[in-house]
């Protein structure tokens, strides 16, 4: 039987070989050894160690799991997406209940609350539950049903903000509250965190057709911050949205 030549087919690839290559590419011995005995192309064996590389960098960076981060690296999956999605699960869980009500609760901000029918009211927040809130104004004690509720703003905030207000056409004046939440306007909290993580100018609608400019400055289940020119904040209520849309 005649045998194979040194570091012909079937035989081991020898170490000056992979060293060789090793030292012509840059491959790590592993991969130059598949190349050597012919498991691996040159390119095929470079492609990995970038992509190996890369997964590498995302983990480390990012701090990513290999799973991921390799989806990323193969192009299955985007990597912007990804950590856009991570920084909204991130922001819920920090503000998910964050309420302007209870805010206000906490540190006696006097606020003027926008109603339904082109009613506005004022006072200091002196209770809030599951369904309405408690004002203390000048004519005394007032309990509000959040329903009721299209947007607030800190009253001394308010002749800057009512100027900022503007009206869009052929909208009725006098919208009912939308009670049941399938059948409300459909804003997600991707859409809306979308706005705020991109810093977009927006411009809101509520029902009964008043007119928002601003950006977006956070987001809860129920409400998100509008900020607009001069400073001014306004809370709207994601129950009176009629329509929000990059501006």
């Amino acid at each position: 039987m005649n045998r194979d030549r040194k570091g012909g087919r079937g035989q081991p690839p020898s170490n000056h070989q992979i060293s060789a290559l090793m030292q012509r590419t840059g491959l790590p011995r592993a991969l130059a050894r598949q190349v050597v005995c012919g498991q691996l192309t040159a390119n095929d064996a470079i492609r990995r160690l970038a992509i190996r590389t890369q997964v590498e960098g995302l983990i480390s960076t990012h701090q990513l799991p290999k799973s991921l981060a390799t989806q990323i690296a193969l192009g299955q999956a985007d990597l912007e997406q990804v950590l856009r999605k991570r920084r909204l699960k991130e922001h819920l869980l920090r503000m998910a209940d964050h309420s302007a009500l209870l805010v206000a609760l906490a540190d006696e901000t006097p606020l003027t609350l926008f109603l339904h029918g082109q009613r506005v009211t004022a006072g200091r927040v002196t209770g809030v539950d599951r369904y309405e809130v408690v004002l203390d104004g000048k004519d005394g004690e007032e309990r509000v049903h959040k329903l009721q509720i299209k947007m607030l703003c800190a009253s001394s905030d308010l002749r800057r903000a009512r100027r900022q207000i503007k009206r869009a056409p052929k909208v009725p004046r006098t919208a009912e509250p939308v009670p049941l939440p399938q059948d409300r306007y459909g804003c997600s909290d991707r859409r809306l965190f979308g706005y705020l993580d991109q810093e977009t100018d927006v411009r809101v609608t509520l029902l009964e057709g008043e007119r928002l400019r601003g950006t977006v400055t956070w987001l809860s289940r129920w409400e998100f911050g509008l900020q607009q020119r001069k400073g001014v904040e306004m809370t709207v209520f994601r129950h009176a949205l009629a329509d929000i849309r990059s501006w």
